[in-house]
């Protein structure tokens, strides 16, 4: 299991989580604008200059009466009037902020309906990058080799890790060129454990030229032998990298079988026989083996002469003759 920036984007679902709340608060007290507590203030302060402006308006009626009937004088009738035109433009004044704070209020109700489902798609986006920043191996086993670093950005399709199935390990070892034909696939092996002092069982699963996997140094040497992949029956225990030794179990031959030497091989699957004083190349089935000795299952029969020292040049057809002692 692997997380992934996962305590970043908690820190970000919380702060978008408390700006919807905000936001949803909001809107709940826009949804009648004209009970808004910012209108009913302006509200509020407008019935009062329209108080104001009336008690100013009346007495300037009354002082325009005392004048007429000469008992006051001009200059009161005048202070008057300048009171009404101040509160008349005290009444205009908050008519235009009245009109201005509604139509800031419906636009924000509006900028609102357009960013709450944006928060609400954000913070759903959110909590799947979060669910997500739990990457699950798809098999049980163990980490191999790990491709990145803590707090290292990443980008999709970026190799994580390499996980190791336990329960399929496989042993690898090398083969010399001259016992590469005593094994075959599907023989039983034999793996000790020095770690373990146990031993466990497996098979020869295949078998590959050395220089077909070797270092681009070595892929020039075709003599280097070769390696040998077997299969573990239940590794519990063992980890990748761990040392074994390998026993091969090579069967015994057939009591009635047919051996060769090795030496006899002229191709990987052919050998030379005698027939009417002639040089044949014949194709032969292999068997089992042994250190000195291969068992054949088809190809020639007992009796047949087989050529087991042969000159570099030898070809098929030619003439021999048989040395006796």
């Amino acid at each position: 299991m692997v997380e992934l920036r996962r305590d970043e984007l908690a820190n970000t679902l919380k702060k978008e989580e408390l700006n919807l709340e905000q936001a949803r608060k909001k809107q709940e007290r826009m949804m009648d604008i004209p009970k808004h507590t910012e209108r009913i203030e302006k509200d509020e302060e407008k019935k009062k200059i329209e108080w104001n402006l009336a008690q100013a308006e009346q007495a300037l009626e009354d002082n325009r009466d005392l004048y007429a009937k000469q008992a006051i004088a001009c200059r009161e009738v005048e202070k008057q009037g300048l009171e009404v035109k101040e509160a008349r433009m005290n009444l205009n004044k908050v008519l235009r902020e009245t009109e201005e704070l509604t139509k800031k209020l419906y636009d924000q109700k509006k900028e609102l309906e357009v960013d709450i489902p944006s928060l609400c798609q954000r913070i759903d986006d959110l909590k799947e990058q979060i669910k997500n920043c739990v990457v699950y191996s798809p098999i049980s086993g163990i980490v191999r080799k790990t491709a990145i670093e803590k707090n290292q950005k990443v980008e999709y399709g970026t190799l994580l890790l390499s996980v190791g199935d336990q329960s399929s390990l496989i042993a690898k070892g090398s083969l010399k060129e001259s016992n590469f034909f005593l094994v075959k696939t599907g023989q039983a092996v034999e793996l000790n454990s020095e770690a373990f002092g146990k031993t466990f069982k497996g098979k020869v699963l295949k078998m590959i030229p050395a220089y077909m996997v070797g270092s681009k140094e070595d892929k020039g040497d075709k003599d280097g032998g070769w390696e040998v992949i077997c299969s573990i029956l239940n590794p519990e225990g063992l980890s990748i990298g761990m040392e074994l030794s390998c026993e091969i179990i090579i069967r015994e031959k057939q009591a009635n079988g047919i051996v060769i030497p090795p030496e006899a091989l002229y191709e990987e699957d052919c050998v030379l026989v005698v027939e009417n004083e002639r040089i044949k190349k014949k194709r032969i089935t292999i068997g089992e083996g042994a250190a000195d000795q291969i068992e054949v299952l088809e190809g020639i029969k007992a009796g047949e002469r087989v050529v087991v020292q042969y000159p570099e040049d030898v070809k098929e057809g030619m003439r021999v003759k048989e040395m006796t002692k």
